[in-house]
């Protein structure tokens, strides 16, 4: 299957996914219609604003143990075949660390596949091979699966923008450290990046600002190495993350008056030497009874409100804060040159030049059937709509491509090059969890950003996709993918097909996942 190039979130950042995932081409013969997924529920604004607390559990109203048997990933890379043959179609991948339940019946060995394959749910068939295994109670599953997302945040993990940290592959002692970052009254605070001026959006002012929250994993307790896969012995330091690139963690742990992090690659990277982003609380508005079409967005400024005096509109009022929204009436006042739209708040309108117009479409994209779920987004207003047939449900503020809108006939690379999203009408080809995106292939060096969740590809390298950096929603702001905010990636991953079961990290249309979700992209 082709490399794509992925397309990560704003100008000067195109990228292409770690490791080989691709977007294998959907056909109509290997498509199946399904009952579209439920959408996860959008998270509340506390849950947003941070994690939220645990609490004890009734005794009664706990689930069972899951006692089905498991095959889990030892490997960056498992793939899901449709068949038992290594070269039939791949329709799905397990993340390294993570497990996918099995059918509990035998492998069935093949020239392809030795070991066997065995058959998973919903249907599918894995290698057991080197990238796998079923001792999920053993040294190597139970360390690699330490930095477990969470399903139960807006974000699967934290994360931070590194000043230039290395990425240790266990505890360094405190002349470790010394020999690689030097004296600490020397480490570099190189400051801001001027073409990573949007990634540093939502990145505090100072390194640093992780309490330590965990203990130190037995794993690395006793300053032991992570055990790995393939036997090698590991260097004290993986690589360095370049000053701008973006690190995903998932817990910090105090060691020798230090704070340390526990990357998602079960690196150690030092507090100190990244800058953790807050969490966008933005998000969209579901759609019906007390919220309907027309609506409009203020996006980036605040949206003054008007009201018309004598035949002159004078400003009154709080202006409409930036991405919010106020519910239209439908009417409008046009003079000379400037259009005001009436609100439903009696007697006030808005400049509609300062506002994002959301209006209900009257008639489906072609191909899409009665009741269907698909999506629409514009360009220029930066907005996207999310459908049941012809009922809207869910309304939000998206940045399409920093190039505004481009030529409707261009090549991938030609819409690369001047950072537009693609026009037209696609279908969701294939759906992740979570990828890291950089331009440099499977081990990069110079850039990457760390762990982009909800990322749904429409396009070859074009995908709607998380942006944790930034919160700018309305404005063009990508290299020619969609970014939303987390609360939105999380209900639109949910929303569209195909789906993604239980233990998979991604997966592309099949019998299994069902079709992939129309997204219709208008300028």
């Amino acid at each position: 299957m082709r490399r794509s190039l992925l397309l990560c979130a704003l100008v000067g950042a195109c990228a292409a996914p770690a490791g080989p995932v691709s977007v294998p081409a959907p056909g109509p013969d290997r498509e199946a219609e399904a009952a579209p997924p439920e959408p996860r529920p959008l998270v509340a604004e506390a849950e947003l604003a941070a994690p939220a607390a645990s609490a004890p559990v009734p005794v009664s109203s706990a689930a069972p143990p899951d006692t089905r048997p498991r095959i889990g990933s030892v490997r960056d890379i498992t793939w899901i075949h449709a068949k038992p043959d290594a070269s039939s179609r791949k329709i799905g991948q397990v993340r390294v660390g993570a497990s996918v339940v099995t059918k509990g019946r035998p492998a069935v060995p093949t020239p392809s596949c030795p070991a066997g394959f065995v058959e998973v749910e919903p249907d599918g068939y894995v290698c057991a091979n080197t990238t796998t295994t079923r001792d999920l109670d053993g040294e190597l599953f139970r360390a690699l699966s330490l930095p477990a997302p969470r399903d139960d945040a807006p974000l699967p993990y934290r994360y931070a923008l590194s000043n230039g940290a290395p990425m240790y592959t266990k505890i360094p002692s405190r002349e470790e450290q010394l020999k690689v970052e030097g004296p600490e009254d020397r480490r570099p605070n190189p400051g801001r990046l001027r073409w990573a001026t949007g990634h540093e959006e939502l990145a505090s002012d100072e390194p640093g600002g992780v309490a330590a929250d965990s203990q130190v994993p037995d794993v690395f307790a006793g300053g032991k190495k992570a055990p790995v896969p393939w036997g090698r012995e590991l260097r004290l330091v993986k690589k360095w993350i370049p000053h701008g690139s973006m690190l995903a963690f998932t817990r910090a742990f105090e060691a020798d008056g230090r704070v340390w992090l526990l990357s998602t690659d079960l690196s150690i990277v030092p507090a100190d030497r990244v800058r953790p982003f807050r969490v966008s609380t933005f998000r969209g508005t579901p759609l019906g009874a007390d919220v309907a079409l027309p609506i409009a967005w203020a996006r980036h400024d605040p949206a003054r409100r008007w009201v018309r005096r004598d035949g002159v509109f004078e400003a009154a009022g709080a202006p409409l804060p930036p991405r919010s929204f106020a519910a239209l009436s439908g009417g409008k006042i046009t003079l000379g040159e400037r259009v005001f739209v009436a609100t439903r708040e009696p007697g006030v309108y808005l400049d509609a030049a300062d506002v994002a117009i959301v209006e209900r479409r009257e008639t489906l994209p072609v191909g899409v059937e009665a009741g269907e779920r698909w999506i629409d987004v514009h360009l220029r207003a930066g907005t996207l709509v999310a459908y049941e047939g012809e009922r809207p449900v869910f309304a939000t503020l998206v940045s399409p491509g920093a190039g505004g809108v481009g030529p409707y006939r261009a090549s991938d690379a030609e819409l690369v090059r001047l950072s537009t999203t693609p026009l037209g009408l696609y279908r969701v080809g294939w759906k992740t969890r979570a990828a890291p995106m950089t331009p440099e292939g499977a081990d990069p060096k110079k850039f990457w950003i760390a762990d982009v969740p909800d990322t749904q590809y429409f396009r070859g390298p074009f995908a709607i996709h998380t942006a944790y950096w930034h919160e700018d929603f309305g404005m063009p702001k990508s290299a020619g993918c969609i970014n939303v905010s987390p609360a939105d990636g999380r209900y639109l991953f949910g929303f569209t097909g195909p789906r993604v079961p239980d233990g998979w990290q991604g997966a592309t249309p099949s019998a299994a996942t069902g079709r992939g979700t129309t997204i219709a992209v208008s300028p």
